[in-house]
């Protein structure tokens, strides 16, 4: 009896010291930690100052918020609200008018407006200080969880509100004295700094900082980072210092994603062949917001409706996901255009030349520049002695689904576009047949495997952790986007649970144009089975090489999929029908009419 007593009293005490020290993993997370409020996941409308009623409006937009930063009309000399009781005015003037519109979600729910605003301190001065305290601790009170708005931005004195590299005002007070106020009674509302390339690192690395502005006080990150000068393939969206990354508009988010909010802003107005391109490098960067000016929703839709591929749900289905709840994992093969950069310098700074693919340098660049890194722009910072280099975003927009492209027999070629400077709609890659090569996705580049140097593969690799969150899922689907050219055949080739190589084989039709495969597979084992850890990989058969721009992997839910206008009861019906027949679905006619009116 008494081994028995002492036997359990091991087992007891080993069980106590397992449940304290050796605890699962937290899962990872676009925003850490979980007291924080979660944004919509929909785009937000830039300087939505008038505080339009969209869904009535533009209802095929879907779901949208709106946020505003400063009145009518807008003046980039002006800069946010200014904080006080006209401040607390406005918001609440706006919350007010904004609750009376109603957005519907996906799966049917409807919800006020969400909205964000921002808030500015021109002309600081110590002195103000204990009123600013007193100022954020009410705003705090009053809209640190508050229902309808979404975010608040902190603006600096600096045109557009950004705090730029060369702030024009007292940007660093605000930095040093008001947003360690923000953090102190703001523990649930998002709050965004706004920034340019060379400071987005900068902000992100403190945010992210769990001892930041005091110790054991970052633990809960609502501070966030929105780059303003988002892009498609941005020359200087990287930035290295002594060849480590550290930031950039983009760099920022591929390092930070997983600690802070990330959310990005238009630099600009895109046409149709770059809106798409816009879209898939920020959601590839895993964003948790876009603030998106509102001319871009019409190009989008035409873009939904001219090239079948639902951009907007898109957006709504990628922000804010994490490998364990994300819908499904993609990749889109490409390699960036900017081949060669060069710079000048000037009293300690720089500038930037980019130069597209197949262009010369510009001929008034310095001899230094052109013994740059190519395609990266480097300088030696004066009073640190860093060695700081920019550049752009190198390789494949990768959302958690990896091309495996060091592998033997695995290595594709890159076709690159040829530059039109007067036409950005008229790039082209002359090794594609028309029409795909008048197709946005041969804007910029493509990849295609390579047999005549013994490369017919291309393997990928899907994140283990978006794996394992399936739980042993049997079936799945593998779409893919080709250049339909010649007669060939191409396979997906992937192993099943006992280590057996099974294959899916396409013979094209040659008709030239950019296609999408579906394949649907049982039993597959996606525990790294093949050489290097890949889990899959595409084969051209050595009968002609393939031409590749999207994969995406996802669950099959055939029915889930035929669901598009997101009826909370999953049924299929007649405005499931007319959103099909609207170019807005991506599945077949006869997968609608299997799961008409079904649950």
């Amino acid at each position: 009896m008494k081994k028995l007593f002492y036997l359990f009293l091991i087992l007891f005490f080993v069980l106590i010291f397992f449940l304290c020290f050796f605890k699962p993993a937290a899962p990872a997370s676009a925003v850490v930690s979980p007291e924080v409020k979660s944004l919509p996941s929909f785009p937000f409308i830039m300087s939505d100052w008038d505080n339009k009623d969209w869904a009535t409006l533009n209802p095929e937009w879907g779901p949208v918020g709106g946020w505003w930063d400063d009145g009518p009309p807008k003046d980039p000399s002006k800069t946010c609200f200014p904080w006080g009781d006209y401040w607390f005015g406005q918001v609440e003037n706006y919350l007010a008018k904004s609750k009376n519109y109603q957005v519907t979600l996906d799966n049917g729910q409807r919800i006020p407006k969400p909205v964000g605003f921002a808030v500015g301190f021109p002309n600081l001065t110590t002195s103000q200080l204990p009123e600013i305290e007193n100022f954020v601790k009410k705003a705090a009170e009053k809209y640190d969880n508050h229902p309808q708005l979404s975010f608040l931005v902190i603006c600096s004195c600096d045109n557009y509100g950004e705090f730029s590299s060369t702030p024009q005002c007292n940007a660093k007070g605000i930095i040093a004295d008001v947003f360690p106020l923000f953090r102190k009674y703001f523990k649930k509302l998002p709050i965004f700094v706004q920034c340019t390339t060379w400071n987005c690192g900068d902000f992100a690395a403190t945010f992210a900082n769990d001892n930041w502005p005091t110790t054991g006080q970052g633990t809960v990150k609502n501070f966030g980072v929105k780059c303003n000068g988002w892009l498609p393939d941005k020359q200087d969206g990287y930035v290295w210092k002594n060849d480590k990354l550290v930031g950039g508009c983009f760099g920022f988010a591929q390092l930070y994603h997983e600690k802070i909010p990330i959310g990005f802003e238009p630099a600009g107005g895109y046409p149709l062949c770059e809106v798409y391109w816009l879209i898939m490098e920020g959601l590839s960067l895993h964003a948790d917001f876009f603030d998106i000016q509102s001319p871009f929703f019409p190009t989008m839709i035409s873009f939904e409706e001219k090239f079948n591929f639902p951009l907007l749900r898109f957006i709504r289905d990628h922000l804010q996901k994490t490998p364990q709840n994300a819908p499904d994992v993609w990749t889109i093969l490409r390699q960036t255009t900017i081949e060669k950069v060069c710079w000048e310098g000037k009293c300690g700074g720089y500038q930037c030349v980019p130069c597209e693919y197949g262009e010369a340098p510009d001929p008034n660049c310095k001899e230094e520049g052109k013994k740059c890194s190519t395609p990266q722009l480097c300088y030696t910072a004066s009073v640190t002695n860093e060695k700081i280099c920019s550049g752009p975003r190198k390789g494949n927009f990768n959302y958690w689904l990896y091309p495996r492209e060091d592998l033997p027999q695995g290595k594709p070629v890159v076709l690159y576009a040829s530059h039109n400077p007067t036409s950005p709609c008229s790039w082209r890659i002359n090794d594609l047949p028309s029409p795909a090569a008048e197709h946005p996705y041969s804007r910029y580049s493509v990849k295609r495997t390579d047999e005549n140097s013994g490369n017919p593969f291309i393997y990928f690799d899907i994140d283990d952790r978006y794996v394992t969150s399936q739980q042993n899922l049997d079936t799945w689907n593998i779409s893919i986007v080709y250049v339909d050219k010649g007669n060939d055949n191409l396979s997906l080739e992937y192993k099943d649970k006992n280590g057996q190589l099974k294959e899916k084989i396409l013979t094209k039709q040659n008709t030239n144009q950019w296609k999408e495969q579906n394949w649907t597979i049982s039993g597959a084992s996606f525990n790294n089975p093949f050489y290097g850890g890949a889990d899959f990989r595409l084969n051209s058969k050595n009968d002609g090489d393939e031409i590749i721009h999207r994969v995406i992997v996802k669950p099959f839910a055939e029915c889930n999929d035929a669901n598009l206008d997101g009826d909370p009861q999953n049924l299929v019906d007649e405005k499931d029908l007319s959103l099909y027949l609207a170019g807005r679905g991506r599945i077949s006619l006869e997968t609608l009419l299997s799961c008409w009116k079904t649950k």
